[in-house]
């Protein structure tokens, strides 16, 4: 549960220096690298090892996110660019008229 929170909270950053910092000095993210710590110490490597690469993974999949966004938005994420083609973003919310 506390991955997931990491990995959403860490989703909606929009620098990749960002990441690196919520990685480096969040609390949550301490919080795991701790108990998998404490794994290691009690004798069990192999749940220490699945803590440690879930949150590397989550660390990853946050700069590619975060890689991908950049790439294909433009202007703020008012633009999506596909190549040379540039198409506009509604944000407006829906609404319904009869």
């Amino acid at each position: 549960r506390v991955l997931e929170t990491i990995a959403r909270r860490v989703a909606a950053l929009d620098d990749l220096d960002a990441v690196h910092t919520y990685f480096a000095s969040d609390p949550m993210v301490a919080k795991i690298r701790r108990t998998a710590d404490e794994l290691r110490e009690l004798g069990d490597p192999v749940r220490a090892e699945e803590l440690d690469g879930r949150l590397k993974a989550a660390r990853q999949e946050a700069g590619r996110a975060l890689r991908d966004r950049t790439e294909l938005y433009a202007d703020g994420g008012s633009v999506i660019k596909l190549g040379r083609h540039r198409f506009a973003v509604n944000t407006q919310p829906f609404d319904l008229t009869l």
